[in-house]
C-alpha cells in the first residue's frame, strides 16, 4: 500500500482534531477542529487581556490604611512621634515619665534599679486605677489638658503614649502602682489598646509610682536618666499661681478648649481661678439691669462659658517665674516678652547661659529648656564676625557680632503656650524670637570677655558695681545692702580675675569679698 492512496475512511479516522471532514470536490473542510482551536486561541487572549485590566484596576484603587497608634508600638518608628533619635529613645520616656510627676507634684524622685529598669515616684494625687490603662494607651486621642494654656512640662508633646509605645515597643513592660493597686500593662496586638495583664496589691497609697522596663529592641543608653535629672534639678512652678488666664487665649482657642472639655462650667472656670457662683457687675442676662446679680449656674455644662465672661471675672494673671540664675554656668542674660501665639498675645521669659568652649573649635552646642524641661530640638549658632542663629521656626537670624570660637549655650523659655512644628516635640520658637536673639547675642558677647591677668577683685568689683546694684535693687525701686549687691557682683568677679570662688569676711560691719 505504499503507492496507494488513502480511502476517504482513512482520513477520517486520522483527524487529529476530532471534528467532521467534508470532501468538496477535490477539497477537504475541517467543520470543528481546526475552527474551535482558532476561536480557543482568541478566547484566550480576551481573558489575558480581562486579567490583566482587572489587576490594573486593582493595583489603582487599593489603600493602604495604618493607624496612628502603629507608629508609637514599633522601634523604628516611635522617634516620629517621641521626637528624639532611637538611640535617645529611653531617655525621652523616662524624662515624659518624670515631667507627669513634677507637674503633680513639687518634687519627684527617679531611681536607676538596673541598665534597663527605672522608678519615677511623686506625692501627687495619685491615678485612679480604673483610669490607668486609658492614661497609658497609644490609641486614645490626645488629652484635652493640653490644650490648657498654662507653663506646664506636660504642655507640649504626646507624654504617655511615648511612655507606653517605649515600653511596648521595645519587648519591655510598665507597672503602675497608686491608690494602693499594682497594676502590670501591656497591649492587645491586634488593636493597639493597653490592657491590664495582672492586678495585686500596692503599698503606695499616696502618690504614684512607675516603673518602666525597656526591652532590647531599643537601645541601650549609658546616660538615660540625663534628662530626668535635669527636669528634678529645675523643679518649681513655673508661674504664680500655676494657673491659666483668658487673655492668653483666641476665641478660637478658647472654643477648643471648651469643646473639648468634660464636666460643668465651674470646673473649666477653676482652672482661671473664677468663682461662677459670685459673678456679678456688668454682666447681665438679656431684659436684666446692669448692676444686678447675674445668675451664672456653675452646673451647665462646660460648653455654656464663654471667653468674653472669664475676661471679666478673671483675677490678674499669674507671673512667671523664671529659673533660677545659679541653675548653669556661664555669662547670664533674661529677656522678658510678649509673644503673639495662635492669635493671642502670652507671656514669656528667656534666660540664656553661654561660656566658651575650647578656643581651637568653632561652633556653638545649644541645649534647649521649654518650661523647666529638656526638650529636642537642632537649633545652629555660628559665631564668628556677624552671627546667626536657626531653628525651631527661626530662620537665619541675626545676633550681631560674636567673636569667633567655641561656645556652650543654654536657652530656657518659659510661657504658657508653644506651638509644635512636627509630629514629635519640635517646638516653634519664632514668634520668641526677638526675645532670643536679644539674649543670645547678649550672653555670648559676654561670655567671650577674656579673663584679665593680674585683675584685682576690688577692680573687677568696681567694673560692675553699678550693674550690680541695679541688679539687686530691682532697677532701683528697691532697698539693697552690701551682702545683696555682693552676690549679684560675685558671677562677674569670678569670671574677670579667673577665680574659683570668693569668700566673705566682716571689715567694718561690711562684708566684702575676698580671694580665697
Amino acid at each position: 500500500m505504499d503507492n496507494e492512496f488513502l480511502p476517504i475512511s482513512g482520513i477520517l479516522d486520522t483527524n487529529p482534531s476530532g471534528g467532521d471532514v467534508t470532501l468538496v470536490g477535490d477539497e477537504l473542510s475541517l467543520d470543528n477542529g481546526a475552527a474551535s482551536s482558532v476561536t480557543s486561541a482568541k478566547e484566550q487572549a480576551r481573558e489575558r487581556k480581562r486579567r490583566q485590566r482587572a489587576r490594573e484596576k486593582q493595583v489603582a484603587s487599593i489603600e493602604f490604611v495604618r493607624t496612628d497608634a502603629s507608629l508609637f508600638l514599633h522601634p523604628d518608628r516611635l522617634s516620629q512621634k517621641a521626637g528624639a533619635p532611637k538611640h535617645h529613645l529611653r531617655r525621652m520616656a523616662i524624662k515624659e515619665l518624670v515631667d507627669n510627676a513634677l507637674d503633680a507634684a513639687p518634687t519627684a524622685e527617679l531611681t536607676e534599679i538596673d541598665e534597663d529598669t527605672f522608678v519615677v515616684t511623686d506625692s501627687g494625687p495619685g491615678i485612679a486605677p480604673e483610669k490607668v490603662a486609658t492614661m497609658f494607651s497609644v490609641t486614645r486621642p490626645m488629652m484635652s489638658t493640653k490644650l490648657i494654656r498654662r507653663p506646664t512640662r506636660g504642655m507640649v508633646g504626646n507624654g504617655n503614649r511615648v511612655v507606653a509605645g517605649a515600653a511596648f515597643a521595645s519587648g519591655g513592660m510598665l507597672v503602675v502602682e497608686s491608690h494602693g493597686v499594682r497594676q502590670e500593662l501591656s497591649f492587645d496586638k491586634t488593636t493597639g489598646d493597653t490592657i491590664v495583664s495582672s492586678r495585686g496589691v500596692s503599698d503606695v497609697a499616696e502618690g504614684t509610682r512607675i516603673t518602666i522596663k525597656f526591652g532590647p529592641a531599643i537601645p541601650r543608653d549609658i546616660a538615660a536618666s540625663v534628662w530626668g535629672m535635669v527636669a528634678i534639678t529645675l523643679a518649681g512652678e513655673a508661674s504664680s499661681p500655676m494657673l491659666t488666664h483668658p487673655d492668653w487665649y483666641s476665641e478660637a482657642a478658647f472654643d477648643e478648649l471648651r469643646e473639648a472639655a468634660r464636666g460643668t462650667a465651674q470646673d473649666l472656670a477653676s482652672l482661671f481661678n473664677v468663682d461662677l457662683c459670685h459673678a456679678s457687675g456688668d454682666l447681665f442676662e438679656q431684659d436684666q439691669s446692669a448692676g444686678v446679680q447675674r445668675d451664672i449656674r456653675p452646673d451647665d455644662p462646660a460648653s455654656s462659658l464663654t471667653l468674653g465672661v472669664l475676661k471679666a471675672l478673671a483675677p490678674k494673671a499669674p507671673k512667671l517665674v523664671p529659673i533660677a540664675e545659679d541653675a548653669f554656668h556661664g555669662a547670664y542674660k533674661i529677656e522678658t516678652m510678649t509673644a503673639l501665639v495662635a492669635g493671642a498675645n502670652v507671656p514669656a521669659v528667656v534666660q540664656v547661659w553661654a561660656k566658651q568652649a575650647d578656643r581651637r573649635t568653632n561652633g556653638t552646642d545649644v541645649r534647649l529648656i521649654v518650661n523647666r524641661t529638656p526638650a529636642v530640638a537642632e537649633i545652629s549658632i555660628h559665631p564668628g564676625g556677624e552671627t546667626y542663629i536657626r531653628g525651631c521656626g527661626m530662620q537665619w537670624t541675626s545676633i550681631g557680632t560674636v567673636p569667633k570660637g567655641g561656645y556652650s549655650v543654654t536657652l530656657a523659655i518659659t510661657t504658657p503656650s508653644i506651638a509644635l512644628i512636627s509630629d514629635g516635640k519640635t517646638p516653634d520658637l519664632s514668634p520668641f524670637r526677638d526675645g532670643i536673639t536679644s539674649a543670645v547675642g547678649a550672653a555670648l558677647r559676654r561670655s567671650h570677655r577674656p579673663k584679665t591677668r593680674g585683675l584685682s577683685i576690688k577692680e573687677a568689683a568696681f567694673e560692675v558695681m553699678e550693674q550690680a546694684y541695679l541688679k539687686a535693687s530691682a532697677n532701683g525701686t528697691l532697698p539693697a545692702n552690701a551682702r545683696q549687691i555682693m552676690y549679684a557682683a560675685r558671677p562677674y568677679i569670678l569670671e574677670r580675675t579667673g577665680q574659683i570662688k570668693l569668700n566673705d569676711v566682716i571689715r567694718h560691719g561690711i562684708r566684702t569679698p575676698h580671694m580665697g
